[in-house]
């Protein structure tokens, strides 16, 4: 199970209950169908407006954009898709390009750059071309049909890299009950007056020495 699920099916959920409230198939328990969506829509409020889960949606294969009704919430959903990919984008090649030896050709590019046309390509144009290239890539995929497997991503490596940071969650409650139990056995009766910078140094000490 991925992030990605979260929104499309609360949106799915809703859609249904709404076409039940439309097509006026129940009589008798059609204004319980209306407190239900209104219910969902009220407790769901901040989730189906968070962009992180927006995002994590639209990066999974299967759903994409196809799950948002609205035609102005998807463009606007579309828009904060493709900065996400090329924030992502312009992430790495940072990270790349420090990891790389810095040579000095001052004096080769004194050389060419007054002969030779193509040495005048200015850095923005060289970004402007890599930001045309992330777009392309977001248009295929998202322009692509829908698909359960995952392995589609592998044709989308920016797209790909967006899909693992947004719906790689912890996939269970278990670490976190792991350490309600350490908290338990350092607060003890005789550790009742502990200070919570030193509770809370204390739980990452225990824990790390138990893991490791």
């Amino acid at each position: 199970m991925f992030f990605g699920f979260l929104i499309p099916s609360i949106t799915e959920l809703i859609y249904k209950y709404e076409q039940l409230f439309i097509k006026n198939q129940l009589k008798i328990c059609l204004p319980l169908v209306e407190v239900i969506i209104k219910s969902i829509e009220k407790r769901f409020e901040k989730i189906l407006s968070d962009q992180f889960l927006t995002i994590a949606a639209i990066s999974h294969p299967y759903f994409k954009t196809v799950w948002i009704k609205n035609q102005v919430k998807k463009d606007l959903a579309i828009s904060d898709f493709k900065n996400t990919v090329l924030d992502m984008f312009n992430a790495n090649r940072n990270e790349s390009t420090t990891d790389k030896p810095v040579v000095d050709n001052s004096e080769d590019e004194a050389e060419d750059s007054s002969f030779f046309s193509w040495s005048n390509v200015t850095i923005d144009k060289l970004q402007e071309t890599s930001t045309i290239s992330v777009e392309n890539e977001v248009c295929q995929y998202l322009n692509r049909s829908p698909t359960k497997k995952l392995t589609s991503l592998n044709e989308y490596p920016n797209v790909k890299k967006v899909f693992i940071k947004h719906n790689t969650p912890l996939p269970s409650s278990g670490p976190i009950e792991r350490v309600f139990s350490v908290s338990n056995a350092i607060l003890t009766k005789r550790r009742g007056k502990m200070e919570d910078k030193t509770f809370e140094k204390a739980i990452f000490l225990k824990y790390n020495s138990s893991i490791m």
